[in-house]
């Protein structure tokens, strides 16, 4: 029996955060010997200057690492169309323009998934793994069935 998933788009890269944070619970859970390591009292007591001052963090999980490095490669593309937005002065051009950001937004939480999917399976947690992906199957059906209904909404018009 195969379940659906609604897969809400986070309003914010907090809410994103947070939901990719209630994912990973189990992950953490359960660490490798590897991330273990990252949890010593010395890894966790690593200081960072901040504003010239010595601020205490904690190291981020691996995972997180990734997700960040995903957000910071989408915010990068994200600002790149929306710079072209300000130089297009015909509409349908700024419709694909708004459609490519949503693209963007969308594999990449598609990919966030993957991280996910990749540090499940590296846990042997295979069941949280095929869950992972049923969503990733499931977005990505959602992507070419509308892909599909605009291009016969466009070759229609035409």
């Amino acid at each position: 029996m195969r379940t659906s998933v609604i897969v809400a788009r986070p309003i914010n890269r907090l809410s994103l955060i947070l939901l990719t944070a209630l994912i990973l619970i189990p992950i953490w859970s359960n660490p490798t010997s590897a991330e273990t390591e990252l949890l010593t009292p010395d890894a966790l007591l690593t200081a960072e200057a901040a504003n010239g001052d010595e601020a205490l963090q904690a190291p981020l999980h691996p995972v997180m690492v990734e997700i960040l490095e995903l957000m910071e490669t989408q915010d990068a593309r994200i600002s790149e169309l929306e710079a072209s937005l300000g130089d297009t002065a015909d509409i349908h051009e700024v419709v694909r323009i708004h459609r490519e950001i949503e693209k963007v937004k969308i594999l990449t939480e598609v990919e966030m998934f993957r991280v996910q999917i990749r540090y499940a399976e590296r846990r042997g947690a295979s069941g949280q793994a095929v869950k992972l992906q049923e969503i990733v199957d499931d977005i990505l059906e959602r992507i070419e069935t509308e892909e599909a209904r605009r291009s016969q909404s466009q070759d229609t018009k035409n």
